[in-house]
């Protein structure tokens, strides 16, 4: 089981830099890379990195916090690379941080309470298990931030309008 989920890993992730690399409209790049590709490389590079800690210590505490973090990290890059950094980048940008700097510690505070994740008790014990659920949580950051991201890196100068209005409030109630 554990080379096919290595296997099944290996393929989420190639399938999420095509994704990126499909949905790359900038033209800039990174160390060669389309920006956006090198914003899912940072992704699962966080997500990767949280792994290594949680299994050298066998714990899931942290699972959900990284993936706050990453979320952050990967929009303040996107706000880095903008070249209009105007009032609707700024509020997708800060829609997204908010966010996850509520529900990440929201997260983190109930596991600790509650003294484990129930969900990691068979994953972590498992290195292929573990890899796939952090590269899973690397995909779930990566797909559902990505309209986020290439809003906020594609220069819009147009007036906003009702369907932005619409999905701030939308924002806020699912929010409250």
């Amino acid at each position: 089981m554990g080379p096919k989920l290595v296997a099944i890993s290996i393929a989420v992730t190639v399938v999420v830099l095509g994704i990126a690399w499909l949905g790359d409209q900038t033209g800039s790049r990174l160390y060669g890379l389309p920006l956006m590709v090198a914003m899912a490389v940072g992704v699962f590079a966080v997500q990767w990195i949280g792994l290594i800690h949680a299994r050298l210590f066998e714990t899931e505490h942290y699972f959900d916090l990284v993936g706050s973090l990453t979320y952050v990290t990967v929009t303040v890059f996107a706000v880095q690379q903008a070249i209009d950094f105007g009032l609707r980048q700024q509020l997708i940008a800060a829609a997204v941080m908010i966010w996850a700097l509520r529900l990440g510690p929201f997260l983190f505070m109930r596991i600790k309470k509650a003294g484990e994740d129930q969900r990691f008790r068979k994953i972590k014990l498992s290195t292929p298990r573990f890899l796939l659920t952090w590269t899973l949580q690397g995909t779930w950051v990566f797909i559902t931030a990505g309209a986020a991201l290439a809003a906020i890196m594609t220069p819009n100068t147009d007036a906003l309008g009702g369907v932005f209005y619409a999905g701030v409030i939308l924002w806020i109630i699912g929010f409250l």
